[in-house]
């Protein structure tokens, strides 16, 4: 999953299911994930953003936890990309459950051009 970057020609939502993302004004290296899925629909009281960036196959760097926000969208949290380099990332919840796209994870990345 590619979002054109910086020269956006169009912002939209891009939603993969339990996953939204959302660009934060053209121009700018952030990116929006709502979540919305199993974990965070019981009696979380914290869900975490798990993500790194990832050059190579399974190869994360700077791999952090990040506490999300629970909004009426859906759990939230702004992360600042890195360039040409794609954020791979799933979730979990206070009670260690985690949500990882089925083994899959999520991936996104920025296209600069």
């Amino acid at each position: 999953m590619l979002i054109n970057h910086p020269a956006v020609k169009k912002v939209c939502d891009i939603n993969l299911g339990s996953v939204t993302i959302q660009p934060v004004l053209p121009g700018k290296d952030n990116l929006n994930i709502v979540y919305n899925g199993s974990i965070g629909q019981d009696s979380s009281q914290q869900i975490y953003l798990h993500a790194g960036f990832c050059q190579y196959a399974n190869q994360w760097l700077d791999v952090a936890d990040y506490p999300m926000e629970k909004t009426q969208e859906g759990w939230q949290y702004t992360i600042n990309m890195q360039k040409e380099v794609p954020l791979h990332f799933c979730f979990k919840n206070n009670e260690d459950k985690w949500d990882n796209n089925n083994g899959a994870n999520w991936k996104v990345g920025l296209e600069v051009f």
